[in-house]
């Protein structure tokens, strides 16, 4: 191809087919077809040309994702090879991209237990606080209060922050509904996956997304720390425990996957 004898012919630069930084603990990795450096610029900054052939438009990579590492100096140049066989330069300026305010839900947890129902109630389940539980015990009915869980798919549980002793939980458990214990030195992470565990929705710790669809060989990369759960009717929601910039929240805005910033899950 004339793009690839360019490169090839045009200088002897030693190329590098990745590049990859780590943004307030979030993972990118870049791998194109060719990576070209720029002269320094005055303050030093050299900035990162990454050149990759693209079958059709709908492999173009995320203009969100374009202006986001743009910003981190590096510059993503998708070349559309059309039926021809010719190649013809796709635009993907990044100041083109217009700006939209992300639609994101973020959590300030106050307490515990504040942390829970926000979570809870950020991935479209229900909270109730407080609801009175009837079982017998020993010849007689007993009341206790506890939360009650409802989830999108059906799925009822209690969650229980220390406040049932001795035999309460086993008595309980043993009418149907099933008792989430969360104890006081619990971590975020501990609670956030036994919640996630008990409303049976799958989800993948620390997912990975790729900036366009196309195959993964020359592709931008990125791994959030948190969470992506998938919902029964197949809607996405995010719980990333990590900031995340505003383009890499437009990015997944425009995947349609619902963002929680949960905060440190440690």
């Amino acid at each position: 191809a004339i793009l690839a004898s360019v490169f090839k012919n045009s200088t002897q630069e030693k190329t590098q087919p990745k590049l990859s930084f780590s943004d307030n603990g979030m993972e990118v990795v870049v791998t194109a077809k060719w990576i070209k450096p720029s002269p320094p610029e005055e303050d030093g900054t050299i900035r990162q040309t990454c050149i990759s052939l693209i079958e059709n438009i709908t492999q173009k990579t995320s203009d969100a994702i374009v202006r986001y590492l743009d910003q981190n100096n590096i510059v993503i140049k998708d070349i559309l090879e059309n039926e021809t066989g010719a190649h013809a330069p796709e635009s993907s300026t990044a100041s083109s991209t217009p700006f939209v305010i992300p639609d994101v839900i973020t959590l300030t947890p106050i307490s515990r237990k504040a942390f829970v129902r926000d979570l809870i109630e950020a991935m479209g389940n229900h909270y109730t606080k407080d609801i009175e539980v009837t079982f017998p015990y020993a010849g007689i009915q007993v009341q206790a209060l506890s939360n009650l869980v409802s989830t999108t798919s059906g799925r009822e549980f209690l969650i229980d922050f220390g406040d049932l002793y001795g035999d309460a939980i086993t008595e309980i458990e043993k009418t149907g509904l099933k008792i989430i214990q969360l104890k006081q030195n619990d971590s975020m992470h501990t609670m956030a996956t036994r919640i996630l565990d008990a409303t049976g929705d799958p989800y993948v710790s620390d997912p990975v997304f790729y900036a366009a669809k196309r195959p993964a060989d020359f592709n931008t990369k990125i791994i959030v720390k948190g969470y992506l759960v998938t919902k029964p009717e197949g809607s996405r929601v995010l719980i990333s425990a990590i900031p995340l910039h505003n383009r890499v929240l437009q990015f997944f805005n425009e995947d349609n996957i619902k963002v929680v910033l949960a905060g440190p899950l440690k």
